[in-house]
């Protein structure tokens, strides 16, 4: 058996060069939608809600349990998605027995107490009484009638300017 140390390969040296290390491509962070907007997303089972007040988004999504609420800057989120459904059409409501809020996965946007808010029905089989997930963070819980846990009743008596998502546009 010849040596294997034996062997001459300065004919194959130019190709035995390590190549050029590959960098990692990354996607460019959406460009951040303006404040008041409203978006959507799913990440694996999860469906959720972000409304943007000023430099934070404020967000809520289905789950088994409670909610899951957190309120993240654009980069932490935006880094997260990177595609998204934003709000860009709404359609108003009557707020004691609209079909379009007995839909499951149904947003809607309103003012409780001075604050902007969205909301997603988690119901699967929407209803009168369905439950909603909120935006209610826990900074302003404790000055709202309305918790991140509600029902459709209390949204109707408690909520102001109350609208549905009529239309969604996919970004990313």
């Amino acid at each position: 058996m010849p040596d294997p140390l034996a062997y001459d390969l300065t004919a194959a040296r130019p190709l035995l060069e390590p190549l050029p290390l590959v960098q990692p491509v990354s996607n460019p962070l959406p460009a951040e939608p303006p404040d008041g907007s409203i978006i959507r997303f799913g990440r694996g089972s999860y469906n959720y809600v972000a409304v943007r007040h000023g430099s934070s988004w404020e967000t809520t999504s289905t789950s088994i349990g409670d909610p899951i609420d957190q309120v993240m800057s654009w980069p932490n989120l935006g880094s997260r998605l990177r595609k998204f459904d934003i709000a860009t059409g709404f359609a108003p409501i009557d707020r004691h027995g609209d079909a379009q809020t007995r839909q499951s996965l149904a947003v809607v946007r309103f003012t409780a107490g001075g604050h902007y808010l969205a909301a997603i029905n988690i119901t699967p089989r929407g209803s009168e009484n369905s439950t909603w997930y909120t935006t209610v963070t826990e900074s302003i819980a404790d000055r709202l009638p309305l918790s991140s846990y509600t029902s459709w009743p209390e949204i109707a008596q408690h909520g102001q300017h109350i609208q549905v998502v009529s239309e969604w546009t996919s970004i990313g």
